[in-house]
């Protein structure tokens, strides 16, 4: 029995050796493909080259990884195309909007081709707060003002961040915003038009705005007004968060469904049925660069934040919605989203 058991220790010994030379090889000399489901220039679009430029050195083998951008229908197309069509071997993963789960909850029929509970997540680089913010002419400096004042507000397709949390608020909060939906590509569209003046107004995460425009945030050019997430971000302790804005338990579920997104920020997923080997290496080449001091360093002097989730805590999120989401909340708010 003692020979037995040290066999069984060689064995086993033999097998993770054998495990890590073809974690080592596995990658060598391959192509990682990044797909943003946003236009170049965007804060999506800016997270996924930071983690294409960085992520190759810290998984074996070293690929070459490259960002490839797929953009329509609120990311919807590069996630059907990653879930769908994209090779199955790791090779291949992707970004989508951080309102995926809460599209596909509240419109369970809308012409999707993926089921964001079973996409092979690698985890979120940083849970950002969205904010809705407004331009430093548009005559309103608080969620208060904008009860009262009519501010036109630019947005991407209506299954993006910048179009729904001000559709829900329009409609559950008594907020007046004039939102002007159909901007193409990412949020970059939008930034021109409001420099022109044919704008007042955008959501989206504070950090698009702090990478994008340093220049709008030092100098109060531009001025959040609401924080979508579960806490106060640094910087913006003086402006409430949505929850803190709901009235009764129906904007609160709400709004609670709409907060879910932070930590889908900038979440990477791999397509169903990518081998749990080739996920574990993923995985932990994914955590060990957003655990790096210098990587972190790096990227905050640049203006990103990274405050990263694991795998099984983007999994846990979508668990919990699906479990504790009432279906009539969500038919309430479907018409909201509906209406033109």
């Amino acid at each position: 029995m003692k020979r037995l058991g040290q066999c069984v220790v060689a064995l086993l010994a033999v097998c993770a050796v054998a495990a890590e030379a073809e974690a080592q090889d596995y990658y060598k000399g391959k192509r990682l493909t990044v797909i943003a489901g946003s236009g170049v220039g965007g804060s999506y679009d800016l997270y996924a080259r930071l983690l294409a430029d960085n992520i190759g050195k810290f998984i074996p083998g070293n690929p070459n990884v490259i960002v490839e951008n797929r953009v329509g229908a609120g990311s919807r197309l590069a996630m059907n195309y990653l879930y769908r069509q994209a090779p199955k071997d790791g090779t291949v993963i992707g970004l989508g909007t951080n309102l995926l789960p809460f599209d596909q909850f509240v419109f369970p029929d809308a012409p999707r081709q993926f089921d964001v509970a079973k996409f092979q997540w690698l985890g979120n680089m940083a849970s950002l707060n969205g904010v809705i913010a407004v331009w430093h002419t548009a005559g309103v400096k608080t969620f208060e003002d904008i009860k009262k004042t009519e501010v036109i507000l630019g947005a991407n397709s209506r299954v993006s961040e910048t179009y729904i949390i001000p559709a829900v608020l329009n409609q559950m909060a008594g907020t007046k915003f004039k939102i002007v939906h159909g901007f193409p590509g990412n949020v970059s569209e939008i930034d021109i038009a409001i420099e022109r003046g044919e704008v007042f107004a955008r959501g989206g995460s504070w950090a698009s705005f702090r990478i994008s425009h340093p220049d709008w945030v030092k100098e109060g050019k531009i001025i959040p007004i609401i924080q979508n997430g579960s806490k106060r971000a640094i910087g913006l302790e003086n402006v409430p968060l949505l929850i803190e804005v709901a009235e009764n338990e129906e904007q609160k579920a709400i709004f609670n469904l709409l907060m879910s997104g932070s930590v889908f920020s900038r979440a990477f997923a791999a397509p169903p049925e990518t081998p749990a080997t080739t996920m574990a290496i993923l995985r932990k080449g994914f955590m060990d660069l957003l655990t790096n001091k210098e990587f972190v360093t790096y990227a905050e002097s640049k203006g990103f934040e990274i405050t990263p989730s694991t795998h099984d805590e983007l999994d846990r999120v979508i668990a919990d919605v699906q479990k504790t989401i009432k279906p009539e909340f969500l038919d309430k708010i479907r018409p909201i989203l509906q209406q033109e």
